[in-house]
């Protein structure tokens, strides 16, 4: 029998430690048996054209080799069952990052024998046994037992809770009827995955922040222990969905949205799109089925079904399960909104916003990354919207008719409700409540401010100019038929109203509105604005693309008199505006 010819390039990374690579996918059999990130076989990564880069990364590799070599004769000599260990980490190829870390892939399908897969071979015995809910369970450990931490994860988890989390939700201040973050630190606590998950988010970010003053060898041994955490919360994952066990479905939840940002700040491509469609897909499936695959207490579940406010007499257990759903809820919802904006879709979730997104919602989408629910409602409808607006364009051109009144008018009927609550934030503005100015006078730009306001007024201008974009042929040569007035605002608020500390969330708006800036002053604010702190020096790897991709559009349009959406959708090629 004729064996298939493999193709002669190998991965990357066996290409440039000039090794022979047998090709096995997704990660070839080298890199994983040295813990080596596998750097793919897809295109040329963008870092190997910089001598300086990859020298960087050779080192690491180098260390990362050391490192895991080391261990190996440890685990030899030591002669004592304790699972692979680093060694036995798989990773997973990753889309041209020179950063190291990430790639790690959820799988939460079922084989053909109803069995849940999981990948890697790595021990998954906990840094501290984590008592969680389900039939299966043995013994409850003890309370000792689950609050004892180490000392180098002790450290991770605080700086987690004090950096990295308040880096993925710069707007998220719960007041103190609200228990503050506590749910937060209860749910670490308590779920393995979603511990070990935050764990290597936090082992990234301290990694990057000290990566000039870290020896090769230091490094290495911060991205093996950084993989390891993230093989741990995979497989964690992997395995609890395997076992379809309800108890622990809102943890799952948690943790996956947490691998999101992980896939995020390491840089890997669209590494967190899997992840977010799983969490989505999870999302879907509990509310159709009245919330019970989550295994919530029945207080906890009414409450959510009934969109009930939190009252005195619900004790600290059913508090905590309800400000993590309805957190975690307003997450994926923005995080699914968002995501559609540069690619052209209709968010998943679309059937969920009119509950979700009301006005009385418990489910505060502002609260959490500072956009109010009725703006945020109306861009949700918006992406929708250009979707069949694409599908009616693709029916002009084959019929030669563009039936598309009940688009206008739903079209009208959105434009309608932006301006309405332009209206009433103008009504608004100024105005601040006792309790949030204390709450966010380290984010007010002066005293009295609300921040909420100001970044759900630069989402309202970006919402009105997001739908007359997707509903004209083209970009406008002049702001006159695109109503100059809210253009005018937006980079009147932006100039003189926003404090650098906002900015960080307002990257979606500032995409939108730059796209149609005309005069050089307008885009020199944006190139400033994308080219200093806090954005510039961001752990946000796809912030760095923003700015090529707005000067590729400022370009386009100067020459090309019938630049429209479509156009600018290739160019940001699915850029992610967070």
């Amino acid at each position: 029998m004729t064996l298939p010819l493999k193709s002669k390039q190998g991965c990357w990374t066996c290409r440039l430690r000039k090794k022979k690579c047998d090709e096995s996918r997704p990660a070839c059999s080298v890199c994983t048996a040295l813990a080596i990130t596998c750097h793919g076989y897809g295109a040329r990564p963008g870092w190997m054209d910089d001598s300086e880069a990859v020298v960087n990364v050779l080192e690491e590799l180098k260390g990362v080799v050391k490192v895991t070599s080391r261990l190996k004769g440890k685990a030899k000599a030591g002669g004592r069952g304790r699972g692979p260990g680093p060694e036995g980490v798989v990773l997973r190829p990753k889309s041209g990052s020179a950063g190291g870390g990430g790639g790690g892939e959820l799988n939460l399908d079922r084989d053909g024998n109803g069995n849940g897969t999981s990948k890697g071979a790595l021990d998954t015995s906990p840094s501290i046994p984590h008592g969680e809910p389900g039939p299966a369970a043995a013994s409850p450990p003890s309370t000792a037992s689950q609050h004892s931490i180490h000392g180098d994860e002790s450290i991770l988890l605080m700086h987690f809770l004090d950096h990295v989390f308040t880096l993925q939700y710069p707007l998220y201040r719960p007041q103190a009827i609200e228990s503050g973050r506590g749910w937060l630190l209860s749910a670490l606590l308590r779920s393995k995955p979603l511990y070990h998950a935050a764990l290597a988010t936090s082992m990234h970010h301290r990694r990057t922040l000290m990566l000039g003053r870290l020896s090769p060898s230091a490094r290495a041994t911060a991205l093996v222990e950084q993989e390891r955490y993230l093989e741990i919360a995979i497989k964690a994952v992997t395995e609890q969905a395997a076992n379809a066990c309800p108890a622990v479905g809102l943890d799952i939840m948690l943790t996956v949205v947490q691998l999101v940002f992980f896939e995020i700040f390491a840089g890997n491509g669209s590494g967190w799109e899997p992840h977010l469609r799983a969490t989505m897909s999870m999302y879907d499936r509990g509310y159709s089925h009245d919330l019970k695959p989550f295994r919530l207490a029945e207080r906890s579940r009414i409450i959510l079904q009934d969109d009930l406010p939190l009252g005195e007499e619900d004790d600290s257990f059913v508090s905590e399960e309800v400000i993590s759903f309805r957190f975690l809820t307003g997450t994926i919802i923005w995080l699914d909104i968002v995501s559609c904006i540069t690619r052209g879709t209709a968010p998943v979730l679309s059937s969920y916003h009119p509950r979700v997104l009301a006005p009385d919602s418990q489910v505060d989408v502002g609260k959490i990354m500072g956009c109010r629910n009725r703006i945020m409602l109306q861009i949700g409808r918006t992406a929708a919207l250009v979707e069949q607006w694409q599908q009616q364009q693709i029916q002009e051109a084959r019929s030669g008719t563009f039936e598309c009144k009940p688009l206008r008018q739903t079209a009208y009927d959105i434009y309608q409700e932006i301006q309405c609550e332009i209206a009433h934030l103008a009504k608004e503005d100024g105005f601040v409540s006792e309790a949030d100015s204390i709450l966010d006078f380290d984010l007010a730009t002066v005293p009295g401010e609300d921040p909420e306001m100001l970044i759900t007024r630069l989402f309202a201008c970006m919402a009105s100019i997001y739908l007359r974009l997707i509903t004209q042929r083209s970009f406008p040569s002049s702001l006159t038929s695109l109503d100059e007035s809210i253009h005018v605002e937006a980079m009147t608020r932006l100039r003189d109203r926003i404090p650098g500390k906002l900015l960080a969330a307002l990257v979606c708006p500032l995409f939108i509105i730059g796209s149609i800036a005309n005069t050089e002053s307008d885009k020199q604010y944006f190139r400033d604005v994308f080219s200093q702190a806090p954005l510039s020096a961001s752990i946000y790897q796809d912030r760095a693309k923003i700015l090529p991709v707005l000067e590729k559009i400022w370009s386009r349009r100067r020459v090309d008199s019938t630049f429209g959406w479509n156009d600018l959708l290739a160019i940001a090629d699915g850029v992610l505006l967070l």
